[in-house]
């Protein structure tokens, strides 16, 4: 995907967004759930796209090393996941959560709400600590 490919994607998930507020609005929040509801989410559209997601994901926990994730990244190109993508926001399903997804990652705070799980998850103390040296 070339720039203005890209560009014109980014502007179509805008319009996605402003035109499904609500959906939007309900992806946000359950990203947001101390439930972990929305990473739920995130995780079943992961192995819907992606059959061996699962399999890779528990063999990278248990090797407790996420340094490189070259298994993973094959698995998406062998896969087609970029076009997948692509093909299911240009008609998604009825209860697809993929747009609000990918808004939610472009525009949303995305960022802040996985530091802060991690942060959460891990115990807020020792990280911060060793952010600050």
């Amino acid at each position: 995907m070339g720039q203005q490919e890209y560009e014109a994607f980014k502007a179509k998930l805008r319009e996605w967004m402003n035109t499904h507020p609500d959906e939007y609005a309900a992806f946000e929040e359950a990203m947001n759930a101390r439930d972990y509801a929305g990473c739920q989410l995130v995780m079943f559209q992961a192995m819907s796209l992606i059959p061996r997601y699962r399999h890779l994901m528990s063999a990278k926990a248990n090797e407790g090393l996420f340094e490189h994730v070259d298994e993973i990244e094959q698995a998406a190109r062998q896969h087609d996941l970029a076009g997948k993508i692509i093909r299911e926001c240009e008609q998604p399903g009825k209860d697809s959560t993929l747009p609000a997804m990918l808004c939610w990652l472009y525009f949303g705070k995305s960022f802040e709400r996985i530091w802060w799980s991690v942060v959460k998850s891990c115990g807020a103390r020792p990280i911060w600590d060793s952010c600050r040296r």
